[in-house]
């Protein structure tokens, strides 16, 4: 990136820093971090293809940063092939609760409020959800690596534990 681009990425953040961006819901930043890893891409590699810092995007997916400009979910959203309208209906609190059956169940955990007896899931708790569905969907689950899967979905259940 030459130092043009660097600036204007810059000068984007300090304008959205100073209340030009709009309050998007903690879920947006698991959307995002669930499509980056999905993508396989390193905080440094996002950074590189969408043109938005890497300290950025890591607020943004830990929920420090809520109120990103548009063009710089728009960007994220390009380099991570996400469809803009996933990403508005989840940034956005008051936007319709629709949803088509095309969503994963990882973005449907994501995108979506639920209860865990009786209490609303927080984002810590909604993101291991997330982490547990994604092993058991990839785990290889053959005769030689069924123990290391159990043992590494045993680990993802003792973490949602302590965090509930």
């Amino acid at each position: 990136m030459n130092d043009d681009n660097q600036k204007q990425v810059h000068l984007d953040e300090d304008e959205s820093e100073k209340g030009k961006g709009i309050e998007i819901s903690d879920s947006f930043g698991l959307l995002l971090k669930h499509f980056r890893l999905l993508r396989n891409y390193s905080l440094k590699e996002l950074e590189d293809i969408s043109g938005v810092s890497s300290s950025y995007i890591f607020r943004l997916e830990s929920g420090e940063r809520k109120s990103p400009s548009i063009s710089k979910i728009f960007q994220i959203c390009e380099a991570l092939d996400i469809p803009y309208h996933e990403a508005l209906k989840t940034a956005f609190k008051d936007v319709e609760k629709e949803r088509t059956m095309e969503n994963t169940l990882q973005e449907m955990m994501i995108s979506n409020d639920f209860m865990l007896d009786g209490e609303l899931v927080s984002r810590e708790i909604k993101e291991i959800f997330v982490k547990i569905n994604d092993h058991v969907i990839t785990c290889p689950w053959k005769e030689q690596t069924k123990v290391r899967d159990l043992y590494v979905l045993s680990e993802l259940i003792d973490e949602l534990k302590i965090a509930m």
